[in-house]
């Protein structure tokens, strides 16, 4: 993948490809849907949770402490608990369907995760909402970004 990025630097679904070449013929790929994850819209906070894991081990990255960590570097995005998720949404219900992902995902960086590794992904989400032009916020096309 390193040599093609260079030559393909356009291509956003590369690693995909470099995948199934890689795979082919040594894996059937269906049979592991656990194992494949799509992180296209979300790779700002995986790169966050990776950053914060290297940040904390950069000076002993095989060590005990840095290889048990690794378990906390999860693929799923942070989510506050359920039923203050269920509270989050009825909060923003007087919103119009569209509207309601910015401020969601908003309310999602303000709780305390008990993973640092997560916490780490709200300064990405802070930043892409900053970044984000005003009206784009209103329409909700957080998504795309």
């Amino acid at each position: 993948m390193d040599e093609l990025h260079t030559a393909a630097r356009d291509i956003y679904s590369l690693e995909e490809i470099c995948l199934a070449v890689a795979a082919h013929g040594h894996l059937k790929l269906e049979q592991y849907p656990d194992l494949l994850h799509h992180y296209w819209s979300s790779k700002s906070q995986f790169r966050a949770k990776i950053s914060a894991w290297y940040e904390k081990h950069q000076h002993s990255l095989i060590s005990d402490k840095a290889l048990g960590d690794i378990r906390n570097v999860t693929t799923h995005l942070p989510r506050p608990p359920q039923p203050l998720r269920g509270l989050q949404k009825i909060a923003t219900l007087a919103l119009p369907a569209e509207q309601r992902q910015f401020p969601r995902e908003s309310l999602y960086t303000c709780y305390r995760y008990s993973n640092e590794f997560d916490r780490a992904c709200a300064t990405v989400w802070w930043e892409k909402h900053l970044k984000m032009p005003s009206d784009e916020r209103v329409t909700g096309s957080i998504r795309n970004h």
